[in-house]
């Protein structure tokens, strides 16, 4: 991770998990919602390596599971809240750029 986060050591997995599961679905759920391939999520699974800062958000915006475990962990809920905004945000920008109503 960078180093504006805390290193997470073996509770990063663990929060993966809790919030995808296991298996080769999970790793690419994962991988869709941090918008890198799956070998990178599996290392994360395996704690061989932490997302950086970015890929952390991108969990954060894109998989509500991951946000809530990652504030039922951290208790960071400033985070949780902030990327579940950006997420309520990006959802209705999207509906609106395909012509459809909000």
């Amino acid at each position: 991770m960078d180093n504006d986060f805390p290193k997470m050591g073996k509770v990063f997995p663990k929060m993966l998990n809790d919030a995808f599961g296991a298996g080769p679905e999970a790793l690419r759920s994962a991988a869709i919602a941090a918008n890198v391939t799956p070998k990178t999520v599996d290392n994360w699974f395996n704690g061989t390596c932490e997302p950086s800062g970015s890929k952390l958000l991108s969990l954060c915006v894109n998989s509500q599971r991951f946000r809530l475990v990652w504030a039922q962990t951290t208790g960071d809920t400033v985070l949780a809240n902030a990327t579940q905004n950006a997420a309520i945000v990006d959802t209705v920008r999207n509906a609106l750029s395909m012509g459809g109503e909000a």
